[in-house]
């Protein structure tokens, strides 16, 4: 290799580390903001958040979700800024934040909805609040109390385990802080409720309005008509049902963050809160 040579490649390899530094620099100097939480969440805020970034190019935020993290411990040990919850969190949970030295803002992001499922070959098209709690709590073991046909009723649940939040906005809002029946059948995910009723004449099970979304059309299970009581119409599950708060099995979501946050954060929750629960368009 010439002199020239090895010049022109010492220089190339100068500017290559030299680009290489600014752009970490530039990434450094980007406002970053954890998000943590639920994933029934946060499928919905990373959608909302690839808009905001393409606006907000100054922004570093990165969305995680798991299924039984309502994303508080991460706000307790300095690893998100944000937190994504599928309930409002409890007075217990809010006394810990206090002796942590958080003061927690609550902002109400949207609504989803529990979907009751029966078998398709289930005769009832439709259900009240009031049965369905009697039915869940094991108050009722025959579908002939709830207008149906003398058969027992099989009550299948999603595992605690795996959809905490689903579980906990079951028994303190939907049942009054009553529990789902010993008898119920634990079978672990949404997905396994959907195919144990599909293979159970008897069953009856509870899913995310998105569960029963992503199978539209399937056959073996029927989603039911739910109506707020004896003498309301019977209201199909939609999404525009849940939003216009018609559906009476509809369930709050919320993000958490320290009321001390820095002005970035609370214009990136803004933001959030903005678009809300609808439908996302992502150019």
């Amino acid at each position: 290799m010439n002199r020239s040579l090895e010049m022109f490649c010492g220089a190339m390899m100068v500017l290559f580390l030299l680009a290489g530094t600014i752009e970490s620099e530039a990434e450094d100097a980007k406002v970053i903001i954890r998000v943590r939480g639920a994933d029934s969440v946060a499928g919905r805020v990373e959608k909302i958040t690839k808009i905001f970034l393409k606006d907000h190019p100054e922004y570093n935020v990165i969305v995680s979700g798991g299924a039984k993290d309502i994303g508080l411990g991460a706000l307790y040990d300095k690893t998100g800024e944000v937190a994504m919850a599928p309930r409002k969190i409890t007075e217990a949970e809010k006394k810990e934040a206090a002796g942590r030295g958080l003061q927690l803002e609550e902002r109400l992001i949207g609504y989803g909805g529990i979907a009751i499922i029966v078998n398709s070959s289930n005769p009832l098209s439709e259900l009240s609040v009031e049965q369905i709690r009697k039915i869940l709590e094991g108050g009722f073991t025959s579908w002939a109390q709830a207008g149906g046909s003398e058969s027992p009723i099989e009550v299948v649940s999603p595992s605690p385990n795996i959809h905490a939040g689903t579980i906990h906005f079951v028994v303190h809002d939907l049942l009054e802080n009553h529990p789902i029946a010993s008898s119920a059948v634990n079978v672990g995910s949404f997905d396994s409720v959907i195919k144990n009723v599909a293979n159970n004449k008897s069953a009856i099970g509870f899913t995310r309005v998105r569960d029963v979304e992503s199978r539209h059309g399937e056959t073996g299970i029927r989603v039911l008509k739910v109506k707020k009581d004896a003498d309301s119409p019977a209201v199909q599950l939609s999404r525009a049902a849940i939003a216009d708060g018609v559906y009476p099995l509809r369930r709050p979501f919320f993000l958490y963050y320290d009321r001390k946050a820095s002005p970035e954060i609370k214009k990136y929750v803004d933001y959030v809160v903005s678009k809300g629960w609808g439908p996302q368009r992502i150019e």
